[in-house]
Order: C-alpha cells, then sequence, then structure tokens
C-alpha cells in the first residue's frame, strides 16, 4: 500500500494548528477532535486499490454512553475526514462506533486530517398530505403534497395504477 519505505505521523492538532474553519452541514458537530495522519515521505492514497483501518478510542469514562464532557451520544460519532476543496467533513468508507469498546473503526483509502464528528439523527419521515380532496371532471385540481423529517428532497411517485386522465405529478426540479 506504500510507495516505498518511511514513517507513519500521528498527530492530534487543534483547528488553529490546522488553519482550518469547516463547514459543518446542519446535522454535524465538531466534537473537537482531529487526527491528522501523514506518510513523512509525502504519499497520502494507499496503492493498489489497499484499504486502512483506523482504530479511535474516544474518551467515555464514566460510562453513561456520551462522549465525556458533552452531551453527545456515543452512538452517532462517526470519523469523517476533511476534504480542504469543500471544506467540509466527508464520509470515510466505513465508519462505525463500538460503544462497550469506546471505540469508532474506521476503513480508509487515503491519509489526512480526520475528525471525530456526531452526526444527529434524522427525523422520522412524515407525510403531512395524509389524502387528497376529491376531485370533479371539469374543475381545475391542484394539490399540494408535503412532507416533513427524513432527508430531501422528497421525491413523489405513483406507485401502481395510473392517474385519471388529465392529471399528473408535476414537482419542483
Amino acid at each position: 500500500a506504500l510507495s516505498g519505505n518511511t514513517s507513519l505521523r500521528i498527530e492530534f492538532p487543534t483547528p488553529a494548528k490546522l488553519g482550518i474553519d469547516p463547514i459543518l452541514d446542519p446535522r454535524e458537530i465538531f466534537t473537537g477532535y482531529y487526527i491528522e495522519i501523514t506518510l513523512l515521505h509525502g504519499q497520502t492514497q494507499l496503492l493498489n486499490g489497499e484499504l486502512a483501518t483506523i482504530e479511535v478510542i474516544y474518551p467515555e469514562e464514566d460510562r453513561d454512553g456520551l462522549l465525556d464532557g458533552t452531551t453527545l451520544p456515543e452512538d452517532i460519532l462517526h470519523l469523517k475526514y476533511y476534504n480542504p476543496g469543500t471544506e467540509r467533513f466527508e464520509e470515510l468508507l466505513s465508519s462505525d462506533a463500538d460503544g462497550p469498546d469506546n471505540t469508532i473503526l474506521a476503513t480508509t483509502d487515503h491519509l489526512s486530517i480526520f475528525a471525530l464528528v456526531a452526526e444527529t439523527p434524522l427525523a422520522p419521515l412524515s407525510i403531512l398530505t395524509p389524502s387528497l380532496p376529491a376531485a370533479f371532471v371539469g374543475t381545475p385540481y391542484a394539490e399540494t403534497l408535503s412532507a416533513a423529517g427524513g432527508e430531501g428532497p422528497y421525491a413523489w411517485s405513483l406507485l401502481s395504477g395510473t392517474l385519471p386522465s388529465g392529471l399528473s405529478l408535476v414537482g419542483d426540479p
């Protein structure tokens, strides 16, 4: 996976030391933990499709199910990498919290700056238009379909059958 002999360097820098200010998605909460993993000879991408597993032990000494010093449940913790092109945290190939061991196991194909990020769960999807009012031949008809929660944008489709002649689903692109 490496292009030659080198040394692995692992550092736990502060955002100020890194000189970055990531843009957080609305559901992301930065925990304050960065990990910078580099190879001293400069290689960042692992070769030949090889993958690396990163195991991070996070502080949870009081065993209350929360990241110590926060109100963040450990089951919403993820290891993500910082993408300097988008200035956002991006998903790794995998990232799974193991509460009993206070660890996050993540799989990556590159080395870079990683961060422990909490991602709040989506609200359950709720259809706010439970039924449509009656339609009558020769009378104009329009009805807005709406939903909340889940992850938008929403897409509406007809599951079976066909709409009556002259009716169609029209949406915002």
